[in-house]
């Protein structure tokens, strides 16, 4: 079980801890804000506005009134139907930190948490895959292959996701003003724990125009979208097509868009995509392929990918890129999965989608449990159950005593998260789906 003994009374922890509460509230209300904005078809800046007036007329009012109601008001302020904003316990520390307005300014925090692209519709227009690979309708509005769908933005006079326009659901396309535009990052701020949302916004103009268009690839099955082209599917996948070389294996192929990208790049030898649906295999072999450079070996092939990982030798493939999840809910069992076959061949290169997202949603979880333990106080804190069990399991096989700033930080480094979380596979391999039972009483703090 992780050690937790840090000297709270010191000046230098006292202030780590502040931090630590502090990440943890600006984080959700950033977050929240920027649903709402969207929603709410408001400018950003406008809800943060809004939020900070609210916030200031609850400062005005008694301690006590500010303990049940602003406190309660900030941590949740977005959202009308739930209770989860309830907040337990004597919040000293962030009763300090949130009436301290002058001097912690948590408006210009708040707001500096938030960076906001104006979008430069070039990236997007002059993406080579936007740019040179035209998949055909084969009706008006959309391709239809059994279960999925291709859909371009404009097919039925639809504004562009992040057009200035109310919030809809049309058959997988998010109608909004504002979109992620790449991974969060933690460590840029004056605050370390601090994390950056990444955020675009495009607003047109000129009158009439309705958007840019970029192909989305609808599963009607999961009632979502499978695959876009847009700005965050492009940004993150930064790391892997700076990097890759060689032969290449991609687990995953969607609009086949990285294996495209991929086979651009002269230092790319061959490449082979693992997917096992057929209506899939059929469009990429049919609209996708026929646009990939001559000189680069293509090849997919239908099966499992986690079965292929775990039955052929992979030594022959210098890459190989993982993308089989929507987002880290469904990412981390198949992650740890993959982290054993990585271990194996340390001369192959894994590379997996939104993985530093991942880390960072975990380390929120380890912050928000050591937030809790040093001061035994409950703030609210909105997170991903299986993100959260994962996190709590980290805690609980961890040998680590924290002693200090310097093995805190440790702890919640990437690398040491990714160390921690091959150890849990190795150790679970036999039963991984079973790390992710209800955690949430299991690990209250001490």
């Amino acid at each position: 079980m992780l050690k937790i003994e840090l000297d709270s009374k010191s000046p230098e922890i006292t202030e780590v801890i502040e931090n630590i509460s502090e990440a943890l509230i600006v984080h959700q209300l950033a977050t929240n804000i920027v649903k709402k904005s969207e929603e709410q078809s408001m400018n950003t800046q406008s809800w943060i506005k809004t939020i900070w007036e609210e916030y200031q007329k609850y400062c005005n009012i008694s301690i006590e009134n500010c303990q049940y109601g602003s406190i309660k008001y900030l941590l949740n302020p977005l959202n009308n139907n739930s209770n989860t904003g309830a907040v337990t316990g004597n919040n000293d520390i962030l009763l300090r930190l949130l009436i301290a307005t002058k001097e912690n300014n948590i408006f210009q925090k708040i707001n500096d948490s938030i960076k906001m692209e104006n979008l430069d519709t070039r990236q997007l227009e002059n993406d080579p895959y936007n740019k040179n690979v035209k998949l055909k309708n084969s009706t008006e509005n959309f391709m239809n292959y059994s279960e999925f769908e291709i859909i371009y933005s404009n097919t039925e006079k639809k504004p562009h996701p992040s057009i200035d326009a109310p919030v809809t659901m049309k058959k997988g396309i998010l109608v909004g003003k504002t979109a992620l535009y790449d991974e969060e990052v933690i460590g840029l701020l004056s605050n370390p724990y601090l994390p950056q949302l990444h955020y675009y916004k495009y607003c047109p103009k000129e009158e009439n125009v309705v958007g840019i268009c970029f192909p989305t690839l609808f599963d009607s099955r999961q009632i979502q979208a499978y695959m876009s082209t847009e700005p965050y599917e492009i940004n993150t996948l930064k790391v892997f097509l700076n990097s890759v070389e060689g032969n290449v294996l991609i687990a995953g192929c969607g609009l086949g868009y990285a294996a495209y990208r991929a086979a651009l790049k002269d230092s790319v030898n061959n490449i082979t995509i693992l997917e096992k649906d057929n209506d899939i295999i059929k469009l990429f072999e049919k609209q996708v392929k026929p646009y990939f450079p001559k000189n680069t070996s293509v090849s997919i092939e239908k099966c499992d990918a986690y079965d292929f990982l775990q039955s052929k030798n992979l030594s022959q493939y210098n890459y190989i890129y993982l993308d089989t999840w929507y987002g880290t809910e469904d990412m981390i069992i198949p992650y740890l999965k993959c982290l054993l076959q990585e271990r194996k061949y340390p001369n192959v290169k894994f590379i997996y989608w939104i993985e530093k997202t991942l880390f960072n949603e975990i380390k929120m979880c380890l912050l928000y449990y050591i937030q809790r333990t040093l001061t035994k106080e409950d703030i609210y804190y909105e997170h991903k159950e299986s993100i959260y069990n994962i996190a709590m399991k980290l805690v609980e096989e961890s040998e680590t005593t924290i002693s200090d700033l310097e093995t805190l930080n440790r702890f919640i480094s990437d690398e040491n998260i990714k160390n921690k979380l091959y150890i849990l596979a190795e150790k679970y391999q036999n039963n991984i789906e079973g790390l992710f039972l209800p955690a949430k009483q299991k690990y209250k703090a001490n």
